[in-house]
C-alpha cells in the first residue's frame, strides 16, 4: 500500500476494521477538524504496510487513532510492532498513538498504556458524546493551527 502523500502533515491514521466506526471518526472529523486529512487502514497487517511504504520525505500523520480488537493483526500486536519500529535508527519523532476502543476494561486500557499507548478513549454510543471525545482527543494531539 502506497501512502497517501500530504504535504503538510495533517493526516489521521485511522486503523479501523469496522466501516461503521470509520465513518463515524470520518464524520466527527469533518465537523471538528476540517483541517485534518482522515486516511484508513482496515487491520494492523495494512497499517504496518503503510507505514514501511513511507519514503524518508513522506509526513507521518500526525495521529494514529487505533481500534483494539481487529483480524489479521489487532491493535495490540500493531502497537508492539510500531513501538519496535520506530526503536529503529529513525530520523524522526513518533507520533502519538490514541487507542479508541468498546472496550472498558481496566485490563485492556491499562496493557494499552504499557505498551506505549499515548491515550486511550472508550467509543461513546451517543453520537454527540463521540464527537465531543473526538474533539478532545484531537485538540490536545493534534492543536489547530492558529
Amino acid at each position: 500500500m502506497t501512502p497517501p502523500r500530504h504535504g503538510d502533515g495533517r493526516v489521521v491514521l485511522q486503523i479501523e476494521d469496522l466501516d461503521v466506526d470509520h465513518e463515524a471518526l470520518r464524520r466527527a472529523l469533518h465537523r471538528t477538524r476540517p483541517d485534518l486529512t482522515l486516511v484508513r487502514c482496515t487491520d494492523g497487517a495494512d497499517a504496518r504496510a503503510w507505514f514501511t511504504a513511507l519514503a524518508d520525505d513522506d509526513p507521518l500523520p500526525a495521529l494514529v487513532v487505533l481500534d483494539l480488537t481487529m483480524p489479521h493483526g489487532d491493535g495490540r500486536e500493531f502497537l508492539a510492532w510500531f513501538l519496535t519500529w520506530f526503536r529503529a535508527p529513525f530520523p524522526r519523532g513518533m507520533p502519538p498513538v490514541v487507542v479508541l476502543s468498546s472496550s472498558t476494561d481496566p485490563d485492556d486500557v491499562h496493557a494499552c498504556y504499557v505498551a506505549g499507548a499515548s491515550g486511550y478513549v472508550a467509543k461513546p454510543v451517543n453520537h454527540v458524546l463521540f464527537q465531543a471525545a473526538v474533539r478532545g482527543a484531537l485538540d490536545y494531539w493534534v492543536p489547530p493551527r492558529a
